[in-house]
């Protein structure tokens, strides 16, 4: 018999058989279930008392005579605990193996006593939530070979219900492993009464009527049944209340009024764990400390303070040996932990404290302690099956590498898992580079000669043209020529439609200075004369609008399209814009304020109708109904000249050395410098990059080339001879 009638949150041994009450009628269950087959599953929610019914309950329907319990947890791996339990049963010293086999050990075990041997293995699903798949399917296979052997052994398994779908490894190899089993129900109230009233009785504790249906009344007010774990708690909190109040050495009594003084009942392990951290002055590192009792899944585990140590630096608690061993020990006092077993470990006193403690990790540390558990367990896979982390695992793992501090083998596994994913990596880049190099240049080949054949039959048709043109329009025959000719410079039919419009004399004289632009869809021509006319035209050669301007605004050409080739623009000789529709409408006119034409440049925006134009010290930007939008100013550097970018999304400045990128709200979102001792000459888009052309001070026969990404990264530099 126990110091206390009440086991708090103990189970229930065989020596406390005097005060276990209201589970009779179980514990002749699982007697009579016992003797119905090798095997028996004992399953039930967490709080319904299962080891008490097998420990106290079942043993105490067996004489020391009729069986020889061993109790096995699984520690740090299921088999291995298994054989330290049989040897440590064992009167016959046993041998030492590498491969112990089971059957083996379990026959001595037999013949030491001569009694059957039963082997009860409590809170087993801590095999499937913390062993591994070579762990499950070893111990599976080892019990397989001894149930099916005519050995005196009996198997108890005792889990948590939730655990049951992850027995259907044992079940292939033991079909009838589901055939004799039992389910731990929750106690009812009439069996929770007198689990309260017999230990009162035994110690001689005086109790109120009516006491015993009010405590469970206010503990489970809606439910028919009880939960065990928090009646033996708050038993145990009435006994040492009413100890406290009989000082003068009168017997405990349990009254409707000490029940009452105890106020309302709320969440009774939340209330006592918050009771028992606010004890300890650094309650903080205190519940760090508790949190590595507990799993991923929300139950207890046994572990070292080594183990202990590696959790709270994990989540960012660094404490000393001295001080964890100090918290520890409290923790014992208070009764929250167990104290040590044989292999040094610690753990809580029950699964319903590691729920409870379970709901106050954060989301973070969760993920911190799930990375953990995932790593040593693939280590242990990693020395019977050799498999390493995959690159998913590893990309899984690299935003927490620096906080899961591992150490020794699980250390070695992780970083030989990169170092060899980081091999794979680069062969299947050489692997791929290789190949991709050779599809581009099949698919260069290929495009080129589409690209030849096109060009050729472009030219043929622009310089068939050509010829036809030649009396009745000589302008546009030259204008039709030369364009056949810069597709196909080794056409016969080109360069004789070239020659022609040469050696025409009435063309000649005409086309003296005028200048032309094509569409960007090649369908449309705009041309510009020295007497300040402009003609559209389709390509079959037809006109389409002829504009005569006054001969004081002598037009030059500039680019002349944008928005897909729907507007253009001119710039006369003193350095004016006008935006011109194709049917010939004039869209906007910007005046030059002053500066030298040189300086003053226009150009539209990609797959938009807004339009840049740069006024030499600063540009401006035009929305399509050309209001300006923004205006951005290169005070105290040299003329600034800006562009548009391919996408139409930023705008590119340089000026200097130095390179400018805005977003479309005038706003500078990146600025870097780039060749030292250089300034820039031409800068441009091409695609993601940035080409530049700089000249070095005083050396201009050195001419710099060099490419950045859009973030200013140099990739490539040379000079006029090409890249490097």
């Amino acid at each position: 018999m126990t110091g206390s009638p009440f086991k708090f949150l103990d189970s229930f041994t065989k020596e406390d058989r005097e005060i276990f009450f209201g589970r009779e009628k179980e514990s002749e269950e699982i007697y009579s279930r016992v003797f119905q087959g090798n095997i028996l599953l004992a399953y039930g929610a967490s709080g319904t008392g299962k080891t008490s019914l097998i420990q106290c309950g079942l043993a105490n329907k067996f004489s020391d005579s009729d069986w020889l319990p061993i109790l096995v947890r699984r520690g740090n791996n299921m088999m291995d605990s298994l054989i330290n339990s049989i040897r440590n049963a064992a009167l016959t010293p046993l041998k030492n193996e590498s491969s112990p086999s089971l059957k083996k050990y379990l026959q001595s075990l037999y013949l030491d006593h001569f009694k059957p041997v039963y082997l009860i293995f409590d809170q087993f699903e801590e095999l499937f939530i913390f062993g591994t798949r070579e762990e499950i399917e070893t111990f599976a296979a080892g019990i397989a070979k001894v149930v099916k052997s005519d050995l005196q052994c009996r198997f108890i398994f005792v889990m948590r219900g939730e655990y049951l779908e992850h027995l259907t490894v044992f079940e292939d190899l033991i079909p009838s492993f589901f055939d004799n089993r039992i389910r731990i129900e929750k106690m009812t109230r009439k069996n929770a009464a007198e689990a309260i009233l017999g230990p009162c009785r035994v110690f001689d504790i005086e109790v109120e009527e009516g006491f015993a249906q009010a405590l469970l009344e206010r503990l489970s007010p809606d439910k028919s049944e009880v939960e065990l774990t928090y009646l033996q708690v708050f038993l145990d909190k009435i006994y040492r209340k009413s100890l406290l109040l009989n000082t003068g050495g009168q017997k405990p009594k349990f009254t409707l009024s000490l029940l009452e003084g105890l106020g309302h009942i709320g969440d009774v392990l939340s209330d006592f764990l918050e009771e028992q951290i606010a004890l300890i002055p650094d309650a903080e590192n205190a519940l760090t400390v508790l949190k590595a009792f507990v799993s991923t899944e929300g139950t207890k585990r046994q572990i070292d303070i080594y183990e202990i140590n590696e959790f709270t630096r994990t989540i960012g608690k660094d404490l000393s040996k001295e001080t964890l061993e100090n918290f520890i020990h409290q923790f014992v006092n208070l009764r929250i932990l167990r104290d040590k077993d044989e292999q040094g470990k610690y753990e809580l006193r029950h699964d319903s404290l590691a729920a409870k403690i379970y709901e106050k990790i954060t989301l973070a540390e969760k993920e911190l302690i799930g990375i953990r558990e995932m790593i040593a367990s693939r280590c242990k896979e990693y020395e019977t099956r050799g498999n390493l982390l995959t690159q998913e695992d590893l990309n899984y793992i690299a935003p927490y590498e620096n906080k899961i501090f591992l150490r020794g083998e699980a250390e070695t596994f992780y970083n030989k898992s990169k170092q060899v994913i980081r091999s794979t990596m680069r062969l299947k880049r050489r692997v791929a580079v290789m190949s991709l190099l050779s599809i581009l240049l099949l698919t260069s080949a290929v495009a080129f000669w589409f690209y030849q054949e096109g060009n050729v039959s472009r030219s043929n048709e622009l310089a068939a043209l050509s010829l036809v043109k030649l009396e009745t329009d000589p302008t546009l025959a030259y204008l039709l020529a030369e364009e056949a000719w810069k597709k196909n410079p080794e056409g016969e039919l080109a360069l004789k439609a070239l020659v022609n419009a040469y050696s025409h004399g009435p063309f000649y004289s005409t086309v003296k200075g005028d200048k032309y632009d094509i569409s960007p869809d090649s369908k449309i021509i705009v041309t510009t004369s020295s007497d300040s006319a402009v003609s559209i035209y389709d390509m079959e050669g037809t006109l389409l609008k002829y504009l005569k301007f006054n001969v004081e605004q002598e037009i030059i050409q500039g680019e002349a399209f944008a928005s897909g080739g729907k507007r253009f623009f001119l710039r006369d000789r003193h350095g004016n814009y006008t935006v011109m529709s194709l049917s010939g409408e004039k869209l906007h006119f910007f005046e030059n304020p002053g500066i030298k034409k040189t300086l003053f440049d226009f150009s539209f925006q990609p797959g938009a109708d807004g339009c840049l134009l740069n006024r030499g010290s600063d540009f401006s930007v035009y929305n399509s109904s050309w209001e300006e939008l923004f205006r951005v100013s290169n005070k105290g550097m040299r003329s600034m000249d800006a562009k548009f970018s391919p996408d139409g999304k930023s705008i590119m400045g340089y000026a200097d050395n130095t390179i400018r990128v805005f977003n479309m709200e005038g706003k500078e979102v990146r600025k870097f410098t780039c060749d030292d001792g250089a300034f820039i000459t031409d800068a441009d888009f091409s695609g993601n990059f940035i080409v530049t052309t700089s000249v070095e001070k005083n050396k201009n026969e050195n001419i710099i080339r060099s490419l950045y990404t859009s973030e200013g990264k140099k990739c490539l530099t040379g000079n006029r001879r090409g890249y490097s």
